[in-house]
């Protein structure tokens, strides 16, 4: 390194520690706004971006969380109960039936999330105007929510990342030692298949469920949009201060960081070993 180049390093360093320093009062005095508000909660407040009309955050806040998680966890266990329910005939049934799962996996695993949430929508409008039945309600006005379809939308991509990951883990199961040793016991492939395999790759997928909620936690942020939904995805982006996002995504995170936990302890009592998540 010739001295040109360490001079404009040594220039380069300095005019950073320069910025640094004079924005540090300022980040400082964002932190301290940041905690305070967690200590006065019920002295926040927000704007309304459309009215202009500044209103106390507590309690309105509540129902708009209340509504995102229900859709959230309602979602959640709807695709991991339609996965394994799928699955069992996915063994059951044969070949052709798994050719046919894993190319409906396949190709919804392919589309977008945009797509998915738009065309269920003018599927309902669809199916309204042919047969003037109602499904369900496609979008949400007011204080009329729509739970149903927002709740199937963002389950179908869970339900393809479920599927795919459980047959090939129970694929995986089914080539171990002791699925012969069960087998040479006179143990019926249904047995064998609901008590063992299906026991350890349950306990398999507990490695797996924080990137699905990471995944649903993403769609949750469009599903809201499209279905316009009040949700807490809009204190996180549409009354947008760093307190605001601070409590929002605290409040957020803590629900399912203690149902990872609770899926860790469970794994833990099933297996007798540390299972980290």
């Amino acid at each position: 390194m010739n001295k040109l180049s360490a001079s404009a390093i040594q220039v380069l360093m300095i005019l950073t520690g320069i910025f640094a320093i004079s924005i540090l009062p300022s980040i400082i005095n964002e932190l301290w706004k940041i905690l305070a508000g967690f200590f006065s909660l019920s002295s926040l407040v927000y704007v309304n971006p459309i009215l202009g009309v500044e209103r106390e955050l507590f309690p309105f806040f509540w129902n708009a969380y209340e509504y995102s998680l229900t859709v959230f966890f309602s979602a959640l266990f709807l695709s991991l109960s339609a996965a394994i329910f799928m699955l069992f005939f996915y063994f059951l049934l044969g070949k052709p039936f798994q050719v046919l799962v894993d190319s409906f996996s396949f190709l919804f695993s392919s589309l977008p999330d945009i797509f998915i949430i738009v065309g269920s929508q003018l599927l309902v409008v669809w199916i309204y105007r042919k047969t003037g039945i109602f499904l369900f309600d496609f979008v949400a006005l007011g204080e009329d929510r729509a739970y149903v379809l927002p709740v199937l939308c963002l389950s179908i991509l869970p339900t393809m990342y479920f599927i795919k990951t459980l047959t090939v883990l129970m694929r995986e199961e089914f080539e171990k030692p002791y699925v012969e040793l069960a087998k040479s016991k006179g143990l019926s492939y249904f047995r064998i298949l609901f008590v063992h395999v299906f026991r350890n790759t349950i306990i398999s997928l507990a490695y797996h469920g924080k990137n699905v909620m990471w995944l649903m936690l993403s769609n949750l942020l469009i599903l809201e949009y499209l279905f316009n939904m009040l949700g807490v995805t809009t204190f996180l982006f549409s009354y947008n201060t760093p307190t605001l996002f601070a409590v929002s995504s605290v409040l957020l995170f803590v629900p399912i960081f203690l149902f990872l936990k609770g899926v860790q302890r469970m794994a833990n009592s099933m297996t007798g070993n540390e299972v980290e998540l």
